[in-house]
């Protein structure tokens, strides 16, 4: 293709970025690979998705990105392509305001995300995923983010530039932990079948580990979200409280709340009962109580069924 003339890029030149001539791929190395191992999953991508093509709302044309490689999915498609893949992989990373740094504060512009309205950008990009698939009635097709991450500072700056600081204490660093609650949170919930962090030692400061392997917070809140969160099953979205976002999971044998303030202003709230466990986004444990305050720190609430 024109950007390379190594490895398989999209066609800046074709409507549909190239989505078309890999579907003619897929069409001729899927069966033979199903017939080599019936197990075998043949993912799409990752797809970048760097802006929203709409069509409620042409975000790419209205900050001036060209709209064709968000449209590769639907070129496969077209084509006739959605009988000979398994799922789709795309990447999901959200940004911190390196030049006005705040606690909590987080956004992809390109997607109208942000920390305050939406959560994570993973969801929209999934939702944008679904509703391709579904114009070309096509079914039975998992997503998975191959990709997430909160980044700091301009590509190819270095680690720790001012705004994106490598201590425990920074304002990055912290956002990070408490990011990386929410985007796991979010992605479970949404039903994709994987939500992976890039990445250990990151890009633009992204990394769950320092330089010398010592853990940054992310790493921790890392750590725990997996003890709460895995093989936890999304019961329902918690909608009682305004300007919280709450999500409910079962896990085992008792229930899970995960619960942040959207608006960064700390809510009081009276719970339906006492719960057995409150952890924060780190894993330390706070006094079961009915009413309790929600912060921007992500809490982990557990009850009996």
């Amino acid at each position: 293709m024109e950007d390379s003339p190594f490895g398989c890029w999209g066609d800046y030149s074709d409507e549909y970025f190239g989505g078309g001539y890999y579907a003619d791929v897929l069409k001729v190395a899927y069966p033979y690979m199903k017939a080599a191992d019936p197990e075998i999953q043949v993912l799409i991508g990752g797809l970048l998705l760097d802006c929203d093509p709409g069509p409620d709302r042409n975000i790419c044309s209205e900050i001036g990105n060209n709209d064709r490689p968000p449209k590769y999915l639907e070129g496969i498609l077209l084509n006739g392509g959605g009988d000979y893949f398994d799922g789709v992989s795309f990447h999901a990373y959200d940004y911190f305001p390196y030049y006005a740094p705040a606690l909590g504060d987080y956004s992809n512009a390109n997607w109208g995300a942000a920390w305050n309205t939406t959560g994570p950008v993973a969801p929209l990009k999934a939702a944008f995923l679904r509703d391709v698939l579904a114009q070309y009635n096509v079914t039975g097709k998992y997503l998975l983010n191959t990709e997430s991450g909160l980044i700091c500072g301009p590509n190819g700056v270095p680690p720790g530039m001012e705004g994106c600081e490598s201590t425990d204490d920074s304002l990055f660093e912290q956002t990070k932990g408490r990011y990386l609650v929410q985007t796991y949170t979010t992605s479970i919930a949404d039903g994709l079948v994987g939500n992976i962090w890039f990445s250990l030692f990151g890009w633009r400061n992204s990394g769950l580990l320092y330089a010398d392997s010592t853990p940054r917070p992310a790493y921790s809140a890392f750590e725990f979200a997996r003890k709460e969160l895995q093989d936890a099953t999304f019961q329902r979205k918690i909608t009682s409280y305004p300007n919280v976002m709450g999500y409910e999971f079962l896990r085992h044998t008792r229930y899970m709340w995960v619960m942040w303030s959207l608006d960064g202003v700390t809510q009081t709230i009276s719970l339906p009962g006492t719960p057995i466990a409150i952890y924060d986004f780190m894993g330390n444990p706070i006094t079961p109580s009915s009413v309790i305050d929600i912060t921007l720190d992500p809490i982990y609430l557990e009850w009996y069924p």
